[in-house]
C-alpha cells in the first residue's frame, strides 16, 4: 500500500533522500582528502560517543546521518509536490540551499551544547556555516548541500517519475 501526502509517494521520497545523503557523504569524505573540515557523521556521532571510541562515534553518526537524510528527503518531496507537478529541477537546487542554510545555522549553534565540540575539545567551534574553518570549507558546504537537493529530486523523479509523474526533461536520467 503506498502512502502518499500531496500526491509524494512517502517511501520513494525516503530512498531519494538516502541516494542524496550518500552522494554528499561520498563527497564529503573525498573532500576530507584536500582539507575539507566538515565531517558531519563524526560530529553528529561525538554528540553521544567519547571521541576515543571511533567505530561507536562513526556507527553511530552515520545511522543518524541517514535518518536525517531520508527525512529530509521526505520533507523536500512532501513540499516540492505540494508546489508544482511535475517535478522541477531547479526545486533541487533551491532545497539544496535552504537545507545548507538551515544545517548551517544549526552548525553554528552546535558548539553550545556539543560535549566535544569548542574551545580545547576535540572538534573546534566550526561556526555558523563553517566559516570558522574557513570560506573554502563554506562555500564547499553549501556546494555539496546543492548536490544533495539535485541527487534527492532527481532519484525521486526516476524512482516514481515513469509511473506517476510525467517525465522531465533531464541530463541525468
Amino acid at each position: 500500500m503506498e502512502t502518499n501526502v500531496l500526491g509524494a509517494n512517502i517511501g520513494f521520497a525516503a530512498v531519494a533522500g538516502l541516494a542524496g545523503a550518500l552522494v554528499m557523504l561520498v563527497l564529503i569524505y573525498l573532500l576530507k582528502m584536500v582539507g575539507f573540515k566538515v565531517d558531519l557523521p563524526y560530529i553528529m556521532g561525538t554528540i553521544f560517543v567519547k571521541p576515543e571510541k571511533k567505530s561507536s562515534v562513526y556507527g553511530l553518526g552515520l545511522v543518524i546521518y541517514f535518518i536525517i537524510g531520508a527525512m529530509y528527503g521526505m520533507f523536500f518531496i512532501i513540499q516540492m509536490m505540494g508546489i508544482t507537478q511535475p517535478p522541477q529541477w531547479w526545486l533541487g537546487i533551491v532545497y539544496g540551499f535552504a537545507s545548507a542554510f538551515l544545517s548551517g545555522v544549526l552548525l553554528g549553534t552546535l558548539a553550545d551544547d556539543h560535549p566535544n565540540m569548542g574551545e580545547g575539545k576535540e572538534i573546534s567551534n566550526p561556526g555558523m556555516f563553517a566559516t570558522n574553518w574557513g570560506l573554502g570549507n563554506t562555500a564547499t558546504f553549501f556546494i555539496i548541500h546543492i548536490i544533495f537537493g539535485l541527487v534527492t529530486l532527481m532519484t525521486y523523479i526516476h524512482l516514481y517519475g515513469p509511473t506517476y509523474i510525467p517525465r522531465v526533461s533531464s541530463p541525468f536520467f
